[in-house]
């Protein structure tokens, strides 16, 4: 009887190797989703902080005109004491007026 020479070959070596390839491109794709999500949320946030800033710069140039209409133009500072201030000069008098009746009926 002759004995049946075994060769080196391993059926199970293919399987293993596919198998570890599956399994390295699913850690691959899980990890990079993650990251995608991250990114796509730190990009959301860079674009709500970009508006965030150009709405205080809006209002930082309207404080600065601002400050520079009452350093240097007293006209505007009458108007700012007259309306937000209801102040009025020596000698003026000031008429309130009642409410106008006849325009609470029309509505």
């Amino acid at each position: 009887m002759r004995k049946r020479r075994v060769t080196g070959k391993n059926k199970s070596g293919p399987k293993l190797l596919i198998i570890l390839i599956v399994i390295a491109v699913a850690v691959f794709f899980m990890t990079t989703g993650r990251d995608l999500i991250t990114i796509l949320r730190l990009r959301g946030i860079i674009h709500q902080n970009e508006r965030i800033i150009e709405e205080n710069t809006s209002h930082h140039e309207e404080l600065t005109r601002e400050i520079d209409l009452l350093q240097s133009d007293s006209t505007y500072i009458e108007h700012i004491a007259r309306e937000e201030l209801g102040m009025i000069r020596t000698g003026e008098e000031v008429f309130t007026l009642p409410p106008d009746s006849t325009s609470a009926h029309k509505q």
